[in-house]
């Protein structure tokens, strides 16, 4: 998940990743029918269908998409949601089994492991002079610590809240890539991107209704 997300980071606007990323409500919903045995809802499963058909405009960049507009970095992310709301259920059935702190280090050993493997899949390569550069050893020094925390913090959130409320809340973020990316990459977002991200949105937040009326 961790891998999908730099990916798609990397290839298309910060404002696209939150959004995309806000699926992963609909994803941990759909596990948690088959791992936690939750009920069937007609009208999420609808919602579900109407916030990909956003997350497409958005990916596309057309209210009309085809498999040929969509963006690489945009279905990363897609793929990073699914994997990730399988790991947040999967954190909650560990609850009773292991604490924060060693799930938080079991969890980031694994990331790191996965990590090389699939870079060296991708024909990545490791360039050691690299890493005696002050930028790329502040960005490792920064990313290394807001990881840990937010593992850290993530583990803990889920472990005392419901899974796809505890994935609602990460929606705040939305908020602030679109922020962030004004300000440092003056991103600026399309009438397709803007429609889709409501629609998103929107589908997400009455999900979320839905299921805590039905808890």
């Amino acid at each position: 998940g961790v891998y999908f997300i730099t990916q798609g980071a990397l290839q298309t606007k910060l404002v696209n990743v939150s959004i995309i990323y806000s699926t992963i409500v609909f994803f941990s919903y759909l596990y948690s029918i088959v791992l936690l045995k939750n009920k069937v809802s007609i009208k999420l499963i609808g919602l579900i269908l109407l916030s990909f058909l956003g997350t497409a405009f958005i990916a596309a960049n057309s209210f009309f998409p085809t498999i040929g507009k969509l963006g690489v970095g945009d279905l990363y992310v897609l793929l990073s949601a699914a994997t990730m709301a399988a790991y947040s259920v999967g954190r909650q059935m560990l609850s009773k089994d292991l604490n924060n702190q060693e799930i938080t280090i079991v969890t980031m050993l694994i990331a790191g492991v996965s990590g090389i493997i699939l870079a060296i899949i991708s024909g990545e390569h490791l360039n050691i002079s690299s890493l005696f550069n002050y930028e790329v050893l502040i960005g490792l020094a920064i990313g290394i610590f807001f990881n840990i925390v937010s593992t850290f913090l993530g583990n803990y959130s889920f472990e005392h809240l419901d899974v796809v409320v505890g994935n609602q809340l990460l929606l705040t973020e939305s908020i602030f890539s679109i922020v962030i990316g004004y300000i440092l990459y003056h991103e600026i977002l399309t009438v397709p991107e803007v429609v889709g991200a409501i629609i998103v949105i929107i589908s997400v937040i009455f999900g979320i209704k839905l299921i805590n009326n039905r808890s």
